[in-house]
């Protein structure tokens, strides 16, 4: 029995965004983060999931 936590896709495990890598995404006084949270969330190969609670937060 698979006892790993979390949304099991194909062959990886999903991960779970924090409010601060979208807030980076938009922040541009700070290019580096910017440009960081941008790549991670444009990565279609990896499986990212998002909770409303991050949503609202945002």
């Amino acid at each position: 029995m698979d006892t790993r936590r979390g949304v099991r896709g194909a062959d990886a495990l999903a991960s779970f965004v924090d409010t601060n890598v979208i807030v980076y995404a938009f922040d541009v006084g700070n290019e580096r983060k910017r440009s960081i949270a941008l790549e991670l969330l444009g990565d279609a190969s990896l499986q990212l999931v998002v909770s409303a609670q991050v949503l609202n937060e945002f």
